[in-house]
């Protein structure tokens, strides 16, 4: 249709058939061909030439994220009771908290959590589900960040443990995407290991490393803590979690199990203020860290979930016994280093 091609296919002069499918709430798509006759005036002899197809696709109807936690192989759903309600509020809330497989961006819940860089990614492409984030949002997402970079931070980027709000824009399907700058496994721990150094005496020489990697839980606790008060301020009612199977590397670049731990204490520990949080999903695209934090929160209800709730025994010595075997090739200096490093991963969880 020559008047489809001209008016780059307004659905007035479109055919019924893709006018409708426009009109649809679900996805649907429309192939338009037309053919024309025309007649070679010299060889007198007719010719059908085909139009290329025009193709009508609808808007997109947005699939509930029910329906991915229903597809997922391996899912789990968990009851969890925080311990800091206040005498006004309902004695019975739980978080409801849902772990399965999918895709955190194609989620419709209200809000996303993005693990961000310190600069918030200021024209920056790739890094996983936080460059699939940043490629939804679209240009007024990255604007939005860089805004928050050049006003609120007077051009100085975010500490380790700081969240910040924006919007969501483009394709993203939440209504609020959190920008969380969490401490990763990578800097405060296998950077760390690399960089202590023994002095004469064959003892670990006291440096700035010992310190940051004293910090390391500590500020993770923060993030997460910091994200949870940032979802009650903003009165959302459902809130999307990444997560990665990887030791280093991945949402957040930390080791599952401390990740899962993180995330478990957290919604127990932060009071839940009054807002209409009640939904937690954390999703991975991969079935084995689904599984592994479903393990996870699976123990930690079963062995800690009581009226007289205690703080399970963090994870983080047991993973930097293994780190320090893997990433310090010396012998002495590995038995030195895991006996200095231990002691103090011991008491900064000395309260878990």
């Amino acid at each position: 249709c020559e008047m489809c091609i001209r008016d780059r296919c307004s659905i007035e002069n479109m055919p019924s058939q893709a006018a409708a499918a426009l009109s649809d709430t679900t996805t649907t798509t429309v192939t338009v061909s037309t053919t024309t006759n025309t007649v070679d005036v010299e060889s007198n002899r007719e010719e059908t030439v085909v139009v290329q197809p025009i193709v009508v696709e609808s808007a997109k109807k947005v699939v509930d994220w029910h329906k991915f936690y229903a597809e997922s192989k391996r899912s789990f759903n968990f009851k969890i009771k925080p311990k800091n309600i206040r005498d006004d509020q309902c004695v019975d809330f739980v978080y409801d908290v849902y772990i399965f497989a999918a895709d955190l961006v194609e989620l419709n819940t209200d809000a996303l959590v993005n693990a961000n860089h310190p600069n918030l990614h200021p024209g920056y492409e790739g890094d996983g589900i936080s460059g699939r984030i940043r490629e939804r949002g679209g240009k007024q997402m990255n604007d939005a960040c860089k805004k928050i970079i050049r006003n609120e931070r007077n051009n100085q980027p975010l500490s380790d443990g700081e969240v910040v709000m924006t919007k969501a824009s483009g394709r993203l399907k939440c209504k609020y995407v959190l920008h969380a700058v969490a401490p990763t496994w990578t800097d405060y721990v296998l950077n760390a290991l690399d960089e202590l150094e023994l002095d004469e005496s064959e003892r670990l020489a006291p440096d700035a490393t010992h310190a940051k990697f004293e910090r390391f839980e500590p500020l993770l606790e923060q993030t997460f803590a910091n994200l949870l008060q940032m979802a009650h301020q903003i009165d959302v009612k459902s809130l999307a979690y990444p997560c990665a199977s990887t030791v280093a590397g991945g949402a957040f670049d930390v080791p599952v199990e401390l990740l899962g731990h993180i995330l478990y204490t957290q919604l127990v520990d932060v009071p839940i203020g009054s807002s209409r949080l009640q939904t937690i999903c954390i999703t991975s695209m991969e079935e084995s860290c689904v599984e592994q934090l479903g393990e996870i929160f699976n123990n930690y209800t079963e062995e800690y979930s009581t009226s007289a709730w205690a703080i399970p025994i963090s994870p983080l010595s047991k993973l930097l016994a293994t780190a320090v075997a893997n990433y310090v090739p010396d012998h002495n200096k590995r038995r030195l280093v895991r006996e200095k490093l231990v002691r103090m991963a011991s008491s900064t969880s000395s309260v878990s």
